[in-house]
């Protein structure tokens, strides 16, 4: 008679931003289906909601170890009270990334104080460190931010709502060296528009970003087109961190 032991089995490792996805919900005590009500409240669409509540299930419970669907990940943050960075990536990351305030908004000093302002103004904080020679790559790692600029009010109540500097002249005639791309991280993007990729290298250690024209996506790829010169670049899904689409885009003046 064999009484060899079956072998234990290895404990499931459940990625961090699952843990953090599951005890936010409990702290709020919320359901699966609760959240996808809140989700779709804020706008968020789903043409077979018991695939999206199994989706997300998954999520919550671990069986994903990375989402593919970054705008319904970023509609799940949005109802938790997190930052896509925050939920993705941990609280010290999102602490890197908000480390500096906003500037006080006040009139010119030229203009008389009867003068009206606009106190709706509000400023995007400057994110990712050109990269020189790079094909225009910016760097996120750090989640530093460069500085801030005057945004309109479509964007100034957009959580999470950023910039960033278009380096090179890769983008031209789109987009010319110097100028600033005003990013909304929640509205879901679409072939053909501009988008800001952010990308994963070195097992997530350094993430990277591409402003381009994002030309198709899959479960498997995501590829991106540059113009100057013509170039087509290609990510594995896995890689890709987030993409998210260009509003706005101009001089920095």
């Amino acid at each position: 008679m064999n009484t060899k032991a079956a072998p234990a089995r290895k404990a499931r490792d459940i990625p961090a931003w699952a843990l953090r996805m599951s005890a936010r919900m409990d702290e709020l005590g919320l359901s699966v289906a609760e959240l996808l009500n809140l989700m779709i409240h804020e706008g968020f669409r789903t043409e077979d909601r018991k695939s999206t509540e199994d989706l997300l299930s998954k999520w919550k419970n671990g069986w994903v170890k990375k989402p593919r669907d970054d705008g319904a990940v970023e509609h799940v943050a949005k109802v938790l009270g997190l930052g896509y960075m925050e939920l993705m990536h941990g609280p010290n990351y999102a602490k890197r990334t908000q480390s500096v305030s906003p500037p006080e908004l006040a009139p010119p000093s030229n203009i008389g104080k009867s003068a009206p302002f606009d106190v709706r103004r509000a400023a995007l904080p400057i994110r990712g460190r050109s990269m020189a020679g790079k094909d225009g790559v910016l760097d996120f790692s750090s989640g530093e931010v460069l500085g801030w600029i005057d945004t309109t009010e479509k964007l100034s109540g957009v959580p999470d709502a950023y910039a960033v500097y278009v380096v090179g002249d890769s983008m031209f005639p789109a987009l010319r060296n110097g100028w600033v791309c005003q990013v909304n991280p929640y509205l879901p993007p679409a072939k053909d528009q501009l988008v800001v990729v952010q990308v994963t290298l070195d097992d997530g250690a350094s993430i990277l970003g591409y402003v381009k024209e994002l030309v198709h996506i899959d479960d498997k790829v995501v590829k991106l087109a540059q113009y100057n010169p013509k170039k087509v670049f290609t990510f594995p899904r896995k890689q890709v961190v987030s993409i998210h689409r260009v509003m706005m885009a101009g001089p920095s003046y």
